[in-house]
């Protein structure tokens, strides 16, 4: 930890938290112990954070379809690997804490007339730290969980969807055993359509849409598909973790 936190001190390392550690972190029950983690992973990232993997996808979706299509790519702002705060990590967005009105309308400006930029920032820059603070260190009983909850808090959001993943992989097991030759053949190219399937093809529609297509001729050629999707650096670190747990028939699968 000492070596760690004078690696920090000096730059020479950072330590950036990603969208996997804020589910991690919301699953620990006991309110000291993960205020007590919280405070550690604070120290160490700043709250630097990877942007989120649903933005990478979208990234190599583009530049995939520029290679393979010989078209324009959508022109975005540079997008930031690195960032700050939560909301980078799952949006791929920095976020921020906005004033508003009783009729929810943005406040700021008026605030700021009133206490000064100076005092204004300072506030907004100290209530967006304790925010996500907050996010990391989780509430500290159960009546602070019932209070947010009453707001509409849902801290189950993250871990659903991991569970539904999970899920599926749970039935792609039952699946190969009905017909165990799969797992002895062609057992990544069945991780690699269900990842397109379930990963891959929202994000590929919302992309040709932009660009004015509406389908892809050559879905039928069985080796353009396999090099569209493991020319995807995150989907293919994904298919290849996967298809080497399904080789082994005893593969439990949990979130």
């Amino acid at each position: 930890m000492a070596s760690c936190r004078v690696a920090q001190h000096d730059g020479s390392v950072v330590f950036p938290l990603s969208a996997v550690h804020y589910m991690e972190i919301a699953k620990i029950v006991d309110p000291t112990r993960r205020a007590n983690l919280a405070t550690i992973m604070e120290e160490l990232s700043g709250f630097t954070t990877l942007t989120s993997r649903t933005v990478i996808m979208r990234l190599e979706i583009e530049s995939v379809l520029e290679r393979e299509l010989n078209v324009t790519p959508n022109l975005e702002p540079a997008v930031r690997l690195l960032g700050w705060g939560a909301q980078h990590s799952v949006l791929g967005v920095e976020g921020g804490v906005q004033i508003v009105d009783d009729a929810g309308n943005d406040a700021t400006a008026l605030a700021r007339r009133r206490v000064g930029a100076l005092a204004l920032d300072e506030l907004l820059s100290n209530a967006r730290l304790m925010l996500e603070r907050g996010l990391l260190s989780g509430p500290r009983d159960e009546a602070e969980v019932a209070k947010l909850r009453a707001t509409g808090w849902q801290p189950d959001a993250a871990v659903k969807v991991a569970q539904e993943r999970a899920d599926r992989e749970t039935e792609l097991v039952g699946i190969l055993h009905a017909d165990p030759r799969w797992r002895k053949g062609r057992l990544r190219d069945v991780i690699s359509a269900r990842e397109v399937a379930y990963e891959i093809w929202d994000a590929l529609t919302e992309c040709l849409l932009a660009k004015g297509m509406s389908k892809l001729n050559w879905l039928n050629d069985r080796q353009r598909i396999r090099t569209f999707v493991r020319s995807m650096p995150s989907a293919e670190v994904v298919i290849e973790m996967k298809t080497a747990r399904h080789r082994n028939p005893s593969s439990t699968w949990d979130t």
